[in-house]
């Protein structure tokens, strides 16, 4: 408020100064204009006086009468330049005037804005419960609000200017490091994970590293978003309401698996374009058995499982029956495999020894991974397919079509199919855009040998756009729905086993 007053204070003071001066000079003008009037007159009478003084003589008066009009022409010029010189000030004080109303209009706006982005910072810095940081390309943290000093218990003076390293830890840093570093190769990182703080207390986090491009299109730092989800589990509470019902859900797959009561089932996939030689690939689709005969679909228990750190198990479980079916070696079987799974030591000295007590081919197998969890762990996937590719496994990924998961990378880990998530299907299917994406998709990947597979198929449209864009395969309800995997399974021939070898 006070600078408001004194900013007004100013432009009303510059504005009556420049009036006042204006006026001055108007009537300075106009005084210099009366004075010569006067002597004008004064002039005009002493002629006259002369004139009659020299008894009107011829020379004189002719003499007296050039005095006079030359003095009469004169006050006239005079007068002129006046007049001119008032308007011309006239004029400049209108633009002037102008000027300063042009200039008090912006330095409102600009007061506005200034008083709107204040407010923007405020939010940002005092109000907002995320956890934002900034954190530049040499990985100095340049920004944070007080809801991440708060959550790190430090003081704004031990964050602002230091390496995230030090602001964080060396143990937390190092598990976020991956993720920091592929936001600064222009990813986006979204996750959630639990971080257990130094004094011991615990938090689950959704965090999200996203990157920040300079003007030149390069990446010039990240944006560290964390938001607290912290639930009863990871605050060590005691289970009762629904915290007690995931409890029991855990305690209920724990028994499943010991009374064998899962059960699996298969969805084949159809080939879009001739085949050459024939084979049968199918998914494999792990169920749950409820009261008369129900079966429940991964989605209602796998995330209870992982919570639980079950899925190992479960995977094992999984595995051990696919490799027990798989007598037929022209059949391949999709088995998705969790992050978890992947990160125990011994699960693919697992997966060796079953082949080898039941004499199967490492080929009718192929682990399938979802594109973000390899990205977050690839030392991890590389070393699980270096150590299966030996024995005939193979390998697909699911992809969103995102670039996250390079074609360089994609080799390393002896990857066979790509699988086209259900969105981009579904977006191929819808428009022009959503297609060439796919069909940019189907190039890259043929170009580096594999073979791609289009998900979610669930009409003739959707397999069309994708039988267009180059798609090798199609699954989905709109190809076959799943069926209760008893026996080796019969059914649709593709060239699945051919285009992947």
């Amino acid at each position: 408020m006070t600078n408001d007053l004194a900013s007004g204070n100013i432009r009303t003071g510059l504005l009556g100064r420049v009036r006042e001066g204006a006026a001055a000079r108007i009537a300075r003008a106009a005084a210099t204009r009366s004075c010569f009037a006067i002597a004008t007159g004064a002039v005009s009478l002493l002629a006259v006086g002369l004139i009659a003084a020299t008894g009107f003589d011829p020379r004189w008066t002719m003499y007296l009468f050039g005095v006079l009009s030359a003095a009469l022409v004169a006050s006239w010029s005079h007068g002129a330049n006046a007049r001119w010189t008032i308007a011309r000030r006239n004029a400049q004080l209108r633009v002037t005037r102008e000027k300063l109303g042009m200039e008090a209009r912006l330095r409102a706006h600009a007061e506005q804005r200034l008083a709107r982005s204040e407010r923007a910072a405020q939010y940002l810095d005092e109000s907002l419960p995320a956890m934002v940081s900034y954190i530049d390309g040499e990985g100095v943290v340049r920004y944070h609000n007080r809801a991440y000093a708060r959550w790190l218990r430090l003081p704004d003076a031990q964050i602002d200017g230091r390496r995230l390293e030090e602001v964080v830890g060396r143990s937390t840093y190092g598990e976020i490091r991956g993720r920091v570093e592929e936001a600064q190769a222009g990813h986006e990182v979204r996750y959630e994970s639990t971080r257990a703080m130094q004094d011991g207390e615990r938090f689950r986090l959704f965090a999200q590293y996203l990157p920040h491009y300079d003007a030149g299109g390069k990446v010039a730092g990240v944006f560290s978003i964390l938001t607290d989800i912290t639930g009863a589990r990871e605050l060590g509470l005691p289970p009762d309401g629904a915290v007690a019902e995931e409890c029991d859900a855990a305690a209920r797959l724990v028994k499943t698996l010991e009374r064998d009561e899962f059960c699996l089932y298969s969805q084949p996939f159809a080939p879009l374009h001739p085949t050459k030689e024939p084979g049968l690939c199918m998914e494999v689709l792990l169920r749950l058995r409820e009261e008369e005969e129900n079966h429940l679909p991964a989605g209602m228990f796998i995330p209870a499982a992982e919570e639980a750190g079950l899925m190992p198990q479960i995977d094992r479980w999984v595995v051990r029956k696919v490799i027990s079916l798989a007598s037929d070696p022209t059949q391949t079987y999709f088995v998705n495999v969790s992050p978890s799974t992947i990160a125990e030591p011994g699960f693919a000295e697992f997966v060796q020894a079953e082949l080898a007590a039941r004499g199967r081919d490492g080929r009718s197998l192929c682990f399938e991974f979802w594109e973000q969890d390899v990205v977050g762990n690839p030392c991890a996937y590389r070393d699980f397919t270096a150590f299966l590719a030996k024995r005939g496994c193979r390998f697909a990924v699911s992809c969103s079509g995102s670039s996250r998961l390079t074609v360089p990378l994609m080799r390393e880990l002896h990857v066979s199919f790509v699988k086209l998530d259900g969105c981009m299907v579904l977006n191929g299917a819808r428009d022009a855009a959503g297609l060439e994406r796919i069909r940019a998709l189907n190039v890259a990947a043929h170009a580096a040998g594999m073979a791609t597979i289009g998900e979610c198929v669930e009409d003739e449209a959707a397999r069309a756009a994708l039988a267009r864009a180059g798609t090798d395969f199609a699954q989905g309800f709109g190809i076959a729905a799943p069926r209760l995997l008893k026996t080796p399974a019969r059914g649709i021939e593709t060239s699945c086993l051919a285009k992947a070898a």
